[in-house]
């Protein structure tokens, strides 16, 4: 490799530390802001608070970042060819080319050793900037950054979805996507590379968390991990795109919409909260919409790229930016420092930071420590950050009150700089309880590690748990029953404490806690559930009690099918459809049961007199379906697959009509006896259906029409759930009335219904402008000429539409200024189910509405 792509080695030292806490253990609240990019740092405490979404608080002094040297890497489009790129951090550093000349290629997915030593990147076949679905490989290469050489890790090698190909564990292992869609593991040192997967990827393929604990694969959904079995039980998407994890395990990380805003999630409690919003005033140049991030190894800085506005990933003017940020808790504390400017498209970038000579260290007020400079010698002058000086080869401090603080050592001409956060002390607080294991767990989250080993935990309905314990990671108290949980309880807490660690020698004691424990409230009893879909953004959650694991219900959707309001699945000519391993699941335990109960809501849409559809089918196109729910002329039917082929193939019968309006159904086959609960009241009871499961095969389960088309039903979906026996005619009532109760707890919405005309419309977007999305809306504008109901406000209406869904132009793409249209709409800000996607807005003001029928 030429000289000038060669980097020169790491010999950026470290001193040896010593901390003591003076009291109480290490708490983990909020940072603080602390950082204007490039400005030295005064010998003072930073303390500028910090709001709940990550922005800066109004009227807080400039924050300082101090960072110190190190470096960043991207993949770039500059020159024309895309390769991976760098420059220094220092100010007025110069961008290089990193990876080498290769024609035909395109290097992508950048990642940086721990050690900053070397390199990881994907060389892909043409295409691969533009995340062409499918199975493209390459080889995964790995660049010694002291030496130019490079070598071949792996001949085949995939991204997940979107650019993201490793996960370093220290310093000589990589988790990487192997050609066949294996997760692999691959020691450096040795060559030996290892399966962490049982299953292939059909697609892309999973990155698992340094710790071996999450997954995930391109979109935003943080799986949990067994080793021991080597299967991901995957969780719904949060919405958005390029997860990650911090390097500690503690925190996935994303992007959370269209341009932003940056999100994390807690992986152990699952809470959720903003690091950087779209457009946030911590971002410069007006380069507000950002993509890309990623946090540096030891998590004191951000690096992310960001446009002026533009979305295209490919031919957008993206441009790399750093921030500061707290390693305990990713908050930034600092403003963003630009570090590319080239018309290009600049992205995926990695950082590495240069290990403070004192280090970085933290600790609960009062926090005292111990900064050895350079043993035995004493020529050493020690500024503490506040305003506490000191003299000799240690510098010993005593910090009384919370905040961030620069320490300098000199001597002569010689500098060498740490950091010291000091957090409020506190003692450990309880951030999430939940209910999993079939109900038969209950899990107590906490803000840091804890110890239990004075702790008595009881219920105060005098319940006794089977047992108790610490989950792995200190963080979690998880109480075992001997029966699911039925009914309210109160779990009571007392002789917990926070566990010394880094630094800390004392533990401050938890008060006691009681803790309300909610059962789920629906479905009445989840034994015999082998899928659960309540709605698109409910946990879904259910126990497969053969894998011994909570899985979660997912549904993915195809044409004209999309999430409403309250995430229902909507259905105007489209289906939402199970993975197909899913879908093989159910099968098996149907015929192993020889028996099912399929439960759900249903809000039909006036249809086409004549015309048969499916609510749920276990079948598609083109092939014999297992057992169908089907409706004709509003009434309601069941067929079940009973012989191989011919006339004979399906019982069928009628199960009478369905009616207007919102109606929950469940109905229950075993051989020979079928019954239909509507609304909680039995209506049905028949013999009529005869017949087993023995024909039944391996298809995909669909809503509101077949997997590949066909048999389309309009309305909406939701409160499914699929069991592997009958349900007595008790229990379906029961499951009615708690399902009502979620429906009752829903916020009222006021609906608007207009005759309007276009007069204005933004541009329809395009798929090359939204990759990765295939989902857009647009913004148009109308002139209101009648108004049904609601009451409409003065002036245009500015509404947004589905444009596009499932790649696919949807009416309003076809609309023309002057036409007029009869508008339903509710008012924008309360569609939280497009919060994620791409919006087309050429009109300047944001919508105040969204026409919620999808045309």
């Amino acid at each position: 490799m030429p000289t000038s792509r060669k980097k020169q080695p790491n010999r950026w030292g470290s001193a040896a530390v010593v901390l003591t806490a003076l009291s109480l253990g290490l708490a983990c609240g909020g940072g603080d802001e602390a950082a204007t990019a490039g400005a030295a740092a005064p010998a003072a405490a930073i303390t500028t608070p910090v709001m709940a979404d990550g922005g800066p608080a109004a009227g807080g002094p400039s924050p300082v970042d101090d960072l110190g040297e190190g470096f960043v890497v991207w993949e770039s489009s500059r020159g024309g060819a895309w390769r991976i790129w760098t420059r220094e951090l220092a100010t007025g550093a110069t961008p290089r080319q990193l990876s080498p000349d290769e024609p035909g290629r395109v290097h992508c997915c950048p990642d940086v050793s721990p050690d900053g030593t070397r390199l990881v990147y994907l060389s892909l076949p043409p295409g691969g900037e533009a995340y062409r679905p499918g199975r493209t490989t390459g080889p995964l290469r790995l660049l010694d950054l002291a030496t130019g050489e490079e070598r071949v890790l792996a001949p085949a090698a995939r991204n997940y979805y979107e650019n993201r190909a490793v996960v370093w564990r220290g310093n000589d292992e990589l988790v990487f996507i192997g050609g066949d869609g294996h997760t692999l593991l691959l020691d450096l040192a040795s060559g030996e590379t290892r399966r962490l997967t049982a299953q292939p990827a059909a697609e892309h393929g999973w990155l698992i968390d340094p710790l071996l604990a999450f997954a995930t694969k391109g979109w935003p959904a943080f799986s949990p991990y067994d080793p021991e079995r080597r299967a991901i039980s995957e969780r719904a998407a949060l919405g958005g795109c390029q997860p990650y994890f911090s390097s500690d395990g503690r925190w996935g990380f994303f992007v959370a919409g269209a341009g932003g805003p940056i999100d994390r999630v807690d992986l152990a409690g699952g809470a959720r909260s903003t690091i950087l919003r779209k457009n946030d005033p911590r971002m410069v140049d007006g380069y507000g919409y950002a993509y890309f991030p990623m946090f540096s190894d030891d998590r004191r800085a951000l690096v992310y790229a960001a446009s002026p506005g533009q979305h295209d990933h490919v031919n957008a003017d993206y441009e790399v930016f750093i921030v500061a940020s707290d390693p305990a808790t990713l908050e930034l504390t600092g403003r963003a420092r630009r570090l590319t400017h080239d018309p290009a498209t600049d992205r995926f970038p990695d950082v590495h930071l240069a290990p403070q000579p004192l280090g970085r260290h933290d600790g609960e007020a009062p926090l005292a420590v111990e900064l050895v400079a350079e043993p035995r010698d004493d020529g050493w002058t020690w500024s503490f950050g506040d305003g506490s000086t000191g003299r000799g080869a240690a510098g010993r401090h005593v910090y009384g009150e919370p905040g961030l603080y620069r320490v300098e050592a000199r001597r002569g001409d010689e500098l060498r700089t740490g950091t010291v956060q000091v957090r409020p002390a506190s003692p450990p607080v309880v951030t999430a309880v939940e209910v999993a294991g079939g109900g038969r767990e209950v899990r107590v989250r906490f803000d840091e590690e804890v110890a239990a080993e004075e702790a008595r935990v009881r219920f105060a309905s005098g319940l006794v748990p089977e047992s108790w314990s610490l989950a792995s990671d200190q963080r979690s108290l998880v109480v075992r029953l001997t029966e699911p949980l039925a009914r309210f309880e109160r779990l009571e807490l007392d002789g917990l404490r926070d566990r010394p660690g880094r630094g800390n020698t004392m533990a401050m004691a938890m008060p006691p806690v009681s803790l309300e424990i909610e059962p789920p409230l629906w479905p009445a009893r989840r034994e015999g559930a082998v899928f659960v879909w309540q709605t698109g953004d409910a946990p879904n959650l259910f126990y497969d009690a053969a894998a011994g694991v909570d899985r979660a219900g997912l549904v993915e959707p195809a044409g004209r099918a999309f999430l409403d309001r309250e995430h229902r699945m909507t259905l105007r000519g489209g289906v939402f459809m199970a993975s197909a391993d899913d879908s093989n699941r159910m099968r098996w335990a149907l015929q192993a049961s020889n028996e099912l109960a399929v439960e759900l809501t249903v809000e039909p849409s006036p249809a086409p007199a004549g015309v048969e559809r499916a609510l749920v089918v276990f079948g598609q196109r083109g092939q014999a379906y297992n057992f169908a729910l089907l409706e004709r002329d509003g009434e309601l039917f069941y067929s079940h697959r009973v012989a191989p082929r011919g006339d004979g193939m399906y019982a069928r019968t009628s199960l009478g009509a369905l009616g207007p309006g919102r109606r929950h159904l469940v109905v229950s086959y075993r051989p020979g006896r079928l019954t239909l609960d509507l609304d909680g009241e039995r209506v049905v009871e028949t013999a009529v259906v005869q017949g087993d499961f023995f024909h039944w095969r391996s298809l995909r389960l669909a809503f509101g029409g077949q997997a590949g088309g066909g048999l389309e039903w309009q309305g909406t979906i939701e409160g499914f759930a699929l069991y592997d026996r009958a349900l007595s005619a008790a229990e379906a009532r029961e499951s009615f009335l708690r399902y009502r109760r979620l429906l009752e707890r829903r916020p009222v919405v006021p609906e608007l219904v207009v005759e309007a005309r276009l007069t204005a419309r933004s541009a329809t977007p395009t798929l090359e402008e939204i990759r990765p999305y295939r989902e857009g809306l647009a913004v148009h504008e109308y002139e209101i000429e009648r108004v049904l109901t609601g009451e409409a406000p003065a002036g245009p209406l500015r509404v947004a539409h589905w444009e596009l869904l499932d790649a696919t132009r949807q009416p309003a793409a076809g609309r023309r200024v002057g036409d007029r249209v009869t508008l339903r709409l509710e008012p924008f800000t309360d569609q939280r189910q497009i919060a994620a996607l791409y919006v087309s807005n050429q009109l300047g003001a944001a919508p105040q509405f969204f026409a919620i029928d999808g045309d």
